[in-house]
Parts: structure tokens; C-alpha cells; sequence
């Protein structure tokens, strides 16, 4: 399981740095991810998250769980936008948390 975890968070970070996002935290099974914070980036929040969304759901099409060769990398994504974009993913889980990320509007 140790071996699976790094090898996918290590594959999940690399990812992460090709696209002008900010990995706030990692919880649990769940990354939390920002674009436009803590650095402004114009109108391209949305656009870079739907876009790492896009390549991280393609490449657990790829992905090959050691333990488990059968078994497919499954993740939900959700996104929201507002005066802050964010995105959440998870790997499979079998909980459920909250996490709420806020910006003053025009920060």
C-alpha cells in the first residue's frame, strides 16, 4: 500500500507542476487545489484547472495499482468557480470530509 501511495502522489505532483495551480493541501485520499492563489493569474483559473483535471483523470487510464493489477485508478473530481476556482479530487474513499477554501473577492 506505502508503495502505491507514493507512486501515485509522486505521479499526481508532477502533474500538478506543468499547470499554474497551487496544491493547498493533501487530506487523506483528497487533494485540494487552487488556481489564481496565492499568485493572480488573469482569466486562466478555470481554464488550467479543467485542463490538470483532463490529464489526471487520462492518466489513470494508464496507471497500474502494484498490488491489485486488475483493479482501475478510479478519481472524482469536482470543481467549483466563483471568485476563487478550486478543485477537489479523491481516489476512491470510503468517507467523507469538508474543506472549504475562501478569498475575498478582487484578492
Amino acid at each position: 500500500m506505502v508503495e502505491f501511495l507514493n507512486k501515485l502522489y509522486t505521479e499526481f505532483d508532477s502533474r500538478i507542476d506543468l499547470y499554474d495551480v497551487y496544491k493547498v493541501e493533501t487530506i487523506g485520499d483528497a487533494y485540494m487545489i487552487v488556481s489564481g492563489c496565492p499568485r493572480t493569474n488573469g482569466l486562466r483559473h478555470a481554464g488550467e484547472l479543467a485542463t490538470l483535471a483532463l490529464d489526471l483523470l487520462n492518466m489513470t487510464h494508464d496507471f497500474k495499482i502494484p498490488h491489485k493489477s486488475d483493479a482501475k485508478l478510479m478519481l472524482r473530481i469536482g470543481l467549483h468557480s466563483g471568485d476563487l476556482y478550486t478543485i477537489t479530487f479523491r481516489i476512491h474513499s470510503h468517507f467523507t470530509e469538508s474543506h472549504t477554501l475562501t478569498q475575498e473577492p478582487g484578492l
